[in-house]
């Protein structure tokens, strides 16, 4: 899973969209993905869905669906 701060650098940069379950499951967000400094290198919850802006499926923010490959 990505951490929120990567899970932000993703979103940033335009890969795609995501989606938080527990806060508006129908909410789709792009553009700026929000986290409390103190949580940057935690690891995202199962409340999180992502999807390439290619893809019509939601996934789990992994490193691999994400960015292809580990993440530094």
């Amino acid at each position: 899973m990505l951490t929120y701060r990567q899970l932000a650098k993703w979103v940033a940069q335009g890969y795609g969209e995501y989606k938080n379950l527990k806060d508006n499951p129908t909410v789709c967000c792009s553009g700026k993905a929000e986290y409390n400094e103190e949580n940057a290198n935690h690891l995202v919850g199962e409340h999180i869905l992502v999807r390439k802006w290619c893809d019509t499926e939601w996934h789990k923010p992994t490193k691999e669906y994400c960015f292809g490959q580990e993440e530094e």
